[in-house]
């Protein structure tokens, strides 16, 4: 079935359970305003989902040897996330599965810098970003035990994207890393996700040219389906502890009450969902400052 924004969707369960298609914050913007992709990602959906779900990794494989990696057309600079690369996270279940605040040091002693990453059940994920800035949508769905669709949109809320934007932004992300045809990607274990060891010497922490292609090099490195009994999770693994429990709870719900996931049937006000990235006074919760929707709060109908 067509929807909104370009978006494509299938639904493969009986017609009088059909859901409504989802109308996220980037369906709701003109097409000159965004760029999109999609690719087969060699790991399982969800392996490639907690990386998403995961912001704390970007201080350090989204690094450059000369500092932070600025994305083309930002307005406004990240150092802040980088000069603190162990941020204090806080999380906030919601109606349609949680978001969560990275709180890290922000410019002055009364001062946090608060990045807020919504996760949205039961494939996607808002990254955050300031909202004067270009944003990320992010959304995984399996193809089969081993691998899964990753899907990557990049859109601006109020004003067009040049063409030499779009391009210096697909570039960037890593929209030409993988065959428009079949969706593979042309980096991976047999070649190391072309790695290059000079480009490391300059303009990257990990050698490997666009974003989505160095997180695929971490997820799909450790093999299709991670033996998690032998991970060591830390503080900053926080939100990834909590999907795994929502994941588990609402699969045991569905298993042995027929209670369908959050983010099936329950979609609307979706487009009211975004991410953050801002300065705060230090004696100010993150929740006074960016207050959930009501109607998002867990119970709300």
């Amino acid at each position: 079935m067509g929807g909104p924004g370009g978006g494509w969707g299938v639904y493969r369960g009986a017609r009088e359970s059909e859901p409504p298609f989802p109308f996220y914050y980037w369906t709701t913007v003109p097409d000159s305003n965004r760029i999109m992709a999609k690719w087969i990602q060699d790991a399982n959906w969800l392996q490639s989902l907690e990386g998403g779900i995961d912001t704390v990794h970007a201080s350090f494989l989204h690094n450059s040897a000369e500092g932070p990696m600025v994305a083309p057309g930002a307005q406004s600079g990240n150092n802040l996330m980088f000069n603190d690369t162990r941020p204090k996270l806080d999380i906030e279940e919601t109606a349609y599965g949680f978001r969560y605040a990275s709180i890290r040091r922000g410019p002055d002693e009364a001062k946090h810098y608060v990045r807020i990453t919504p996760h949205i059940m039961p494939a996607s994920s808002y990254p955050p970003f300031s909202r004067e800035d270009n944003r990320i949508w992010n959304m995984w769905v399996p193809r089969d035990d081993g691998t899964c669709w990753a899907w990557d949109v990049c859109f601006n809320e109020t004003k067009p994207m040049s063409d030499e934007l779009k391009e210096q932004l697909k570039e960037y992300r890593g929209y030409y890393a993988f065959d428009p045809k079949t969706f593979v990607k042309y980096a991976g274990p047999q070649n190391m996700w072309l790695q290059d060891r000079e480009l490391m010497k300059k303009e990257s922490w990990s050698g490997i040219r666009g974003l989505f292609v160095q997180d695929n090099a971490v997820q799909e490195s450790m093999g299709p389906i991670v033996d998690r009994t032998i991970e060591h999770l830390g503080t900053t693994d926080a939100a990834i502890i909590k999907a795994r429990k929502l994941y588990i709870k609402a699969a045991i719900a569905l298993a042995e009450e027929g209670v369908e996931p959050p983010g099936v049937w329950e979609q609307g006000d979706y487009e009211l969902i975004r991410s953050d990235a801002y300065v705060q006074p230090v004696d100010s919760p993150w929740k006074v400052e960016r207050p959930l929707e009501e109607r998002f709060a867990v119970g709300v109908a």
